[in-house]
Parts: structure tokens; sequence; C-alpha cells
């Protein structure tokens, strides 16, 4: 086999494991990653509002209102008026959204942080440097991507169906997985 075909099975297997962490997330917890991302942001704060967790995540604010809206949708999450300024909205979880939390599995995305955290900084770089020279010879350099390991586009227009498909919005066209 020819190291063209090694990198397509490479990136055939970093996809599938993608997909599949998304899946089992899916399953185990009802949520998609940057949802648990929220809830996860919002778990460690006492009082956050959208935007605050927004940059927390790095998600921009109308990715993170859609995801909180929806959290909220399910009980996961409040959302209350601050007692000082009474326009900002704080985002907390629910007793049912501390227990999802708690109760929630590692994601593909915590795996890959400590294992990368874990190497030598020359190591990160190469990684790194590599990876994006491969976007580049795909022509992806300038697509805009969240730092958030989820198949799929983050900017949901709908929340999961009840059949577990998700409409998503990517720059005006929609696509349906699940």
């Amino acid at each position: 086999m020819d190291n063209y075909q090694e990198l397509l099975i490479a990136l055939r297997q970093i996809h599938k494991a993608t997909d599949m962490g998304a899946k089992r997330l899916a399953k185990d917890t009802g949520l998609t990653t940057p949802q648990l991302l929220v809830m996860q942001a919002i778990s460690d704060a006492t009082s956050l509002t959208v935007s605050e967790v927004a940059r927390e995540i790095n998600l921009t604010q109308a990715t993170t209102t859609s995801i909180v809206n929806g959290l909220e949708r399910k009980g996961l999450v409040d959302k209350h008026r601050g007692e000082e300024d009474k326009r900002r909205v704080i985002v907390s979880p629910t007793a049912a959204g501390r227990k999802l939390i708690r109760d929630a599995p590692k994601t593909l995305q915590d795996l890959l942080d400590r294992r990368f955290s874990a190497l030598e900084a020359w190591e990160q770089s190469f990684v790194l440097a590599a990876l994006q020279r491969l976007a580049s010879l795909m022509g992806a350099e300038d697509i805009d991507a969240a730092p958030v390991l989820h198949a799929g586009a983050i900017e949901t227009a709908a929340e999961t169906s009840s059949a577990g498909n998700t409409m998503e919005i990517v720059k005006g066209t929609a696509a349906r997985s699940g």
C-alpha cells in the first residue's frame, strides 16, 4: 500500500472515530458534543451569560444561544435575569442538568486533549503543522471551524428530533445527519 492510501485510511479512521464518539455520547446522554461542552462550562461557574459561555468554549454567541435554548427546552438549563443588572441573562444547570454532567462519560475530545497535552512540545508542533498542511492540501484552510471535535455542523437549526436526527444548516445549505 502506498503512502497516499495510508493517508486516506488515517483520515477515514479519524472521521469514523469522531462519528462513533458523537453517536456514543448521544446514546449515553442524549447530547451532542457542543451541547455537553456548554453544560460543562456552565457547571464550572456560578453565573455565566450566554456570551461568556460562548467565549469559554470558543463558539459564536449565536451558536451558543441556539444550543442553550435547546438545552432549556430539554429541561437541562435555566435562564434568569441577573440580580444587579437585569439586562444580563444568566445560564445555570437544573438539577437534571447537574446530574447529566456528573454522570456524563468522557468524550473523544477529552481523550484527545489529554493525550495531545502529554506529548512533548515539539511533537505537538509537528502534529499541528502536519494537520494544518493537510487542511491546506485539501483546500480547507479557509473553512471556518470551531475547536470542537464533532461530526457534522455545530450550527444546528433545529433540536434533535425524536428519531435522533439533527437538521443542520451550513452556510445556507441544509444537511441531514444522524
